[in-house]
């Protein structure tokens, strides 16, 4: 519901910005979400998954702060 997306919405903000982050230090021209439902990528290097660089980059800030309960 309406609650579940006010908490995501911090945690998908901060996976967006450290993947946004990771391409540039990398200077990556795209990102590609091959576990998306609809892959879009058909062929790929397993060298350029860059899934542990996002993962360790999220560890390193910790949690996100999320929204108070709406009393």
């Amino acid at each position: 519901g309406q609650r579940q997306q006010e908490l995501m919405a911090p945690i998908m903000d901060q996976i967006n910005k450290v993947i946004q982050d990771v391409r540039a230090e990398g200077g990556y021209a795209m990102i590609f979400d091959t576990g998306a439902q609809v892959p879009t990528i058909v062929s790929a290097d397993k060298a350029l998954d860059l899934t542990d660089a996002v993962l360790a980059k999220l560890k390193a800030l910790g949690p996100p702060k999320l929204p108070a309960p709406a009393v």
